[in-house]
């Protein structure tokens, strides 16, 4: 048991073990070690979301400008129609 502890310590060690740890010490090693890894992907999931959520925005705001555009283009196309209509007589 002891040698598969040491194991995975040498596994969040990255390296080996030389010294004869007791099995308590490999163990709050290890603990330490998972609760550190749990933060930072805690942390990993919070950034990514907070990323996400501003890519939304982002995107929304530019949907909204995109049909803003095309609505006062539109509005110039109608504006542009009439007034060619009024200025030159019907064929």
């Amino acid at each position: 048991m002891r040698k598969r502890v040491t194991k995975v310590a040498e596994l969040f060690e990255r390296k080996p073990i030389t010294h004869n740890y007791s099995f308590d010490v490999l163990l709050d090693f290890i603990t330490d070690k998972a609760s550190r890894l749990l933060v930072k992907l805690d942390a990993l999931v919070a950034d990514r979301k907070i990323m996400n959520e501003e890519k939304q925005y982002y995107y929304q705001r530019k949907l909204e400008e995109l049909e803003l555009e095309v609505d006062c283009n539109s509005e110039a196309a109608l504006f542009a129609e009439s007034i060619l209509s009024d200025a030159i007589p019907k064929l």
